[in-house]
């Protein structure tokens, strides 16, 4: 990336996390519209991920695509150096960011792992996912795991999703079909079409 774009990028994170009008009313068109893609990326983040992470706190992370919307994977990579573990680990769970995560669990301190096992009593897709990592048969939390893999499509977190099916081990016609009851297989996601269509033909 050249000097002037990471300028640009920084000017257009400085104005998104915190607007100003004069500011934004001399920008040039396509400055304009990357922004504005910029506004609703950071909005979706927060929709989704904001009760662990405010990205208003870490501007110096935020690293955009081209279009102006935050580039997922490259900012999550970023804010692990920032990040206390704890709320590192859970984001990368939500997120489903391609990373070690035994390796990060492994990186928890005692007290930081019984703060997660709080979190686990109350929160079922953490739950599922931190499970899904230090290979808990899932089995064990069957109620929980459809409201899991639902909420990994919605955040399109496609590592976590492929953690937990693949702790269910040769799932029956049955577990299959009460799995995936309700979504959709055909995901405009290609990979994560992928994970679903292979797990719906896993079943023996």
């Amino acid at each position: 990336m050249s000097f002037v774009n990471s300028l640009q990028n920084q000017l257009l994170v400085e104005l998104a996390l915190r607007p100003k009008e004069e500011e934004i009313e001399r920008l040039p068109p396509l400055l304009l519209k990357r922004l504005e893609n910029l506004a609703d990326s950071i909005i979706a983040f927060n929709d989704r991920f904001g009760h662990i992470v405010d990205l208003l706190n870490y501007p110096q992370s935020i690293l955009l695509y081209p279009n102006g919307e935050v580039d997922l994977e490259r900012t999550i990579a970023k804010l692990q150096g920032c990040m206390c573990k704890l709320d590192f680990f859970i984001l990368a769970i939500y997120t489903g960011t391609v990373i070690d995560k035994m390796k990060l669990f492994l990186g928890l301190s005692s007290e930081q792992q019984d703060d997660l096992w709080d979190l686990l009593q109350t929160d079922g897709f953490l739950c599922v996912g931190t499970s899904a990592i230090i290979n808990v048969d899932l089995r064990a939390l069957m109620d929980k795991v459809p409201s899991a893999l639902q909420k990994c499509i919605e955040f399109e977190a496609v590592s976590t999703l492929e953690d937990i099916l693949r702790r269910i081990e040769y799932p029956t016609e049955q577990e299959v079909k009460d799995l995936l009851e309700g979504i959709e297989l055909e995901h405009s996601n290609r990979r994560i079409r992928d994970i679903l269509v292979s797990f719906h033909q896993s079943a023996v």
